[in-house]
């Protein structure tokens, strides 16, 4: 009886000891698995099954943005213009045709209620449920797609000064260094510097142009990138390929660090409910047959 009561400790404080988040506690210097998270995968769009349906709801309710035009306020207008300027769809879908979306989807909720009321009225129940999610899902959409384009662009971008810094020390200037980046990568950050090729070759200043797209990534790491690579060339091309390469070095540091602290979040986060629904069941399993045990001995 006793010998099984005392398998039954070691065997739980064995369980403790394998899945407790000790490196919370005591920091390890092996951190293979987080760095094999960061490697640099070209990350997938997302489908047009997913992405697709709500483009082609918005794109039929540009038709009914006449209806409502005089109803939406200039600075509202101007907040959906920059959401899809940072979504990047703007070749996609209008802001005519997100803000009318909202109205349609609405108008769309309404009408699927008012059906099924006529057969159940307490459906009428839900009717503000379905009204507030017809309004407010073309938001929770452009706003996705916004978070999305964001961490393809942190994602992309240390890979991309580092090609950069290796053409630029191969001799090439910055904008020839951009031109071939471009032409053996792709992704949402090239196409932002496709955009500052093309400002340039209409005329823009090179200055303006980084700015620009800047304002279109509302990245921090590319803000402080372009804020720096500014200074530099006011100063001269010189040091341009040592400042990319340096820049490179440092966001590569800085997404090791932030896949080191999401992989610990990560582990106190799956420890907690491994703890509520998992433990109970192995102390059921290891110290239930101890005190039946113990029930028959007495």
């Amino acid at each position: 009886m006793y010998l099984n009561l005392v398998l039954g400790v070691f065997t739980f404080l064995l369980i403790i000891v394998v899945f407790m988040p000790f490196e919370q506690f005591f920091r390890r210097k092996n951190f293979k698995q987080l760095i094999q998270q960061i490697q640099d995968e070209e990350k997938a769009p997302p489908s047009l099954s997913a992405a697709g349906i709500f483009e082609k709801v918005i794109r039929y309710s540009a038709k009914f943005y006449g209806l409502i035009k005089g109803r939406i306020k200039p600075q509202n207008y101007e907040k959906y213009s920059k959401y899809v300027i940072l979504a990047d769809l703007s070749e996609r879908i209008t802001v005519e045709g997100l803000i009318a979306s909202k109205f349609f989807l609405t108008f769309c909720g309404g009408g699927y209620l008012f059906i099924f009321a006529l057969l159940d009225k307490a459906v009428i129940f839900f009717a503000p449920i379905f009204l507030i999610m017809g309004f407010i899902l073309p938001d929770l959409y452009i706003k996705n797609q916004i978070k999305i384009r964001k961490l393809r662009i942190e994602k992309e971008l240390p890979g991309v000064l580092n090609t950069m810094a290796i053409m630029s020390e191969a001799g090439l200037g910055l904008f020839e260094a951009i031109e071939k980046v471009c032409e053996v990568r792709k992704g949402s950050f090239i196409n932002e510097l496709k955009k500052v090729n093309e400002e340039v070759n209409m005329g823009v200043l090179r200055k303006e142009a980084f700015l620009s797209m800047a304002d279109r990534c509302e990245v921090s790491e590319v803000s402080t990138f372009v804020s720096a690579l500014v200074q530099v060339m006011e100063k001269g091309a010189s040091g341009i390929s040592i400042f990319i390469k340096e820049q490179a070095v440092e966001l590569w540091e800085k997404r090791l660090n932030k896949a080191k602290e999401l992989g610990a979040k990560a582990s106190l986060k799956l420890f907690f409910p491994m703890m509520l629904f998992v433990m109970p069941a192995s102390m059921i399993f290891l110290v239930g047959p101890i005190i039946v045990n113990i029930i028959r001995g007495m």
